[in-house]
């Protein structure tokens, strides 16, 4: 099985400054799991999130997440400590 990748459309023509550059992006792929939780980007053309969107038009406090949020099924600090990884790595990259 043969997956084409492609740089996203906003880099084709960007002029970069240093050696890093986007992931390449593959096709879109069905989730077929049900015990999967889908976001709520996930169905938009767009990728735009229509809870964050609103959590904009109608928040203008600092959201405080509670352990459910920290350590639940979504396990933010997991998230963020992997996002920080990504960053580094990133970093030592350039």
């Amino acid at each position: 099985l043969e997956m084409k990748t492609s740089l996203p459309s906003w880099a084709h023509n960007y002029s970069f400054t240093g050696q890093l550059r986007p992931a390449l992006l593959s096709p879109k792929r069905t989730v077929t799991n049900k015990n999967v939780k889908l976001t709520d980007y996930a169905s938009h053309p767009a990728g735009v999130s229509d809870s964050e969107q609103r959590d904009r038009a109608s928040n203008n406090s600092i959201r405080v997440y509670g352990p459910e949020e920290l350590e639940g099924e979504c396990n933010l600090r997991y998230a963020c400590a992997m996002g920080r990884e990504v960053l580094d790595a990133g970093g030592k990259a350039c």
